[in-house]
């Protein structure tokens, strides 16, 4: 053998760099309450790295230029975060929902993708699930459905929703509170005047409604505060579904 280690050396090494950084990734992950798939994604960039490192090795007995070495991983390194970055900003994300707003579709802890290239040049259709950024706090990324678009009618008359002046079918929805209160400011949950969606806004509301922070309260979602679209529910695998 010219180089020190031996191909079932380089895979042993290649498999144990992953899984241990595999389970010291997602025990971070999941202290710090984050999806693991990202996580996973770096466990495997550094096992790469790990295995580049191994593979360039000099042979036995033959020098060879150090800085060559690890400038060539250092470049893989980069591209590989590049590639990285760019799937989680450009492709798809995985979100973790925290609340129990978008019950029973999402239920907390459900694991969820999302699609981040959707709404780049189209505005989401009625009934899609969407990720966005909180208008009052854009920090904040909220996960809603979408209930009428730019141009539609709304109105909302003892918990049912009027879209264009038609009742809409919600299979999707649930009220926890048989109770039915009157239009207020400061609760506007059941009974809400009829308003027309502004030109590239939306108008959200979330599946739990009587437990759900959305467009009743805090308006409409501007288009530019979009950032993808929910597809698939991926953990726990007894919910696994596409939405």
């Amino acid at each position: 053998m010219d180089y020190i280690f031996s191909s079932s050396w380089l895979t042993i090494t290649f498999l144990g760099v992953i899984i241990i950084c595999s389970i010291i990734t997602g025990l971070i992950a999941k202290r710090k309450n984050r999806n693991v798939v990202g996580w996973v994604l770096f466990a495997i960039f550094f096992g790469l790295i790990a295995l580049v490192i191994i593979t360039s090795l000099p042979p036995k007995g033959e020098r060879k230029n150090i800085l060559k070495v690890i400038g060539s991983v250092a470049l893989l390194a980069i591209i590989l975060f590049l590639i990285i970055a760019s799937i989680r900003t450009f492709v798809v994300k995985a979100y973790k929902i925290p609340s129990g707003a978008m019950m029973p579709t999402l239920q907390p802890g459900d694991r969820i993708f999302v699609t981040m290239f959707n709404y780049k040049t189209k505005m989401p259709k009625r009934g899609e699930i969407v990720v966005f950024k909180y208008p009052e706090d854009p920090k904040k990324d909220f996960i809603k459905r979408v209930i009428a678009v730019e141009g539609d009618t709304v109105r909302i008359i003892n918990k049912r929703v009027y879209v264009n002046g038609i009742a809409l079918n919600e299979p999707y929805k649930i009220h926890n509170d048989p109770n039915i209160y009157p239009y207020s400011v400061q609760n506007p949950r059941d009974n809400l005047g009829i308003f027309q969606v502004p030109k590239d806004h939306l108008f959200m509301l979330g599946d739990n409604r009587d437990q759900s922070l959305d467009s009743r309260y805090w308006g409409f979602v501007p288009k530019q505060n979009l950032r993808g679209k929910a597809v698939k529910i991926y953990w726990p695998r007894n919910r696994t579904s596409a939405l």
